[in-house]
């Protein structure tokens, strides 16, 4: 079935203002004590609306907490220096719908490129499971997630990539505030049980603010409630404004496991996230610019039913 990943937005609010005086003057980064303020979460997260049900789940729109609601999305189109610090291939694997999404499949890193009777993780795989993970993020359907199958994992990190967007993601707002541009999905109980650790880079993977660690205590479960097709476990959502990352805007995330010492880690949960990444266009001009563009422009229909084929 062919989707358009920007749709007008169903708006119950007009929005406040596009990007005032201050933001455009602000820095794209911030030092770590104008940082202080803006890491913690900013009121509560979005709601987010979810329609079908098993395998054909997808997000439909995201609700901020003033009514405004979105439905415009960051497509993500790549994901590089995807590393797994692990030598057996069980560890990382890909959970997504196959074809019609009558079922469900798994990939596991290493079982992606034929060589061999050997399970030693080989650069090939790595650039095979990366390509597949970016389609896992690119695709509406939540089903289509990264699992971090770590039933025997040793203390430590286990995987991290940077994940680039077809726009830079920009902010609405110069300050901290509810309008959260980045979507984090988390497959547990209670609709989220993990951490995952998030920063800002640039295209050469250099740090433009310190990494945020986002936990369960800021997942809720999606509206209706959403359960995962395969493990039986609701899905959770949450939203993080890139304030929170020190920055205004960004085209690259760096997205790894969450060690002790990142900034926003409070402890509880695991480190094995079972998660999707989005990121939603909440910028007023930029809004307008992607929907609206010259017609020679215009913005194709991706197929993204055979996408795992």
């Amino acid at each position: 079935m062919p989707l358009n990943f920007f749709h007008r937005p169903c708006r119950s609010a007009v929005l406040a203002t596009s990007v005032t005086a201050a933001f455009a003057a602000m820095p794209t980064s911030l030092s770590a004590q104008d940082l202080q303020p803006f890491q913690r979460a900013v009121g509560v997260a979005p709601t987010f609306h979810a329609s079908g049900s098993g395998t054909d789940a997808r997000l439909a729109s995201v609700e901020m907490t003033n009514g405004d609601v979105f439905t415009e999305y960051y497509r993500p189109i790549a994901v590089h220096d995807f590393r797994s610090h692990r030598e057996a291939g069980t560890s990382v694997r890909l959970l997504y719908r196959i074809d019609d999404g009558r079922r469900m499949a798994g990939k596991q890193l290493g079982r992606f490129v034929s060589d061999g009777p050997t399970r030693q993780v080989t650069a090939a795989d790595r650039v095979a499971f990366a390509d597949a993970l970016t389609r896992a993020f690119a695709s509406p359907y939540l089903n289509d997630y990264f699992d971090t199958h770590y039933h025997d994992a040793p203390a430590g990190q286990q995987f991290d990539f940077i994940l680039e967007f077809d726009h830079v993601l920009m902010d609405n707002d110069a300050g901290p505030d509810d309008f959260t541009e980045l979507l984090w999905f988390e497959r547990g109980p209670d609709g989220g049980n993990s951490w995952l650790t998030l920063q800002a880079v640039d295209q050469d993977g250099n740090a433009l603010g310190p990494p945020l660690a986002v936990g369960p205590d800021e997942t809720k479960n999606m509206t209706p409630r959403t359960i995962a097709a395969q493990s039986g476990q609701p899905f959770g959502a949450t939203g993080v404004d890139l304030s929170r990352l020190g920055v205004s805007e960004t085209r690259y995330l760096r997205v790894r496991q969450t060690q002790s010492g990142d900034s926003g880690y409070t402890g509880g949960g695991d480190a094995n996230p079972d998660f999707k990444f989005m990121a939603v266009i909440t910028n007023e001009e930029q809004l307008e610019e992607i929907l609206d563009p010259p017609a020679e422009t215009k913005i194709a229909e991706t197929q993204i039913g055979t996408a795992f084929d």
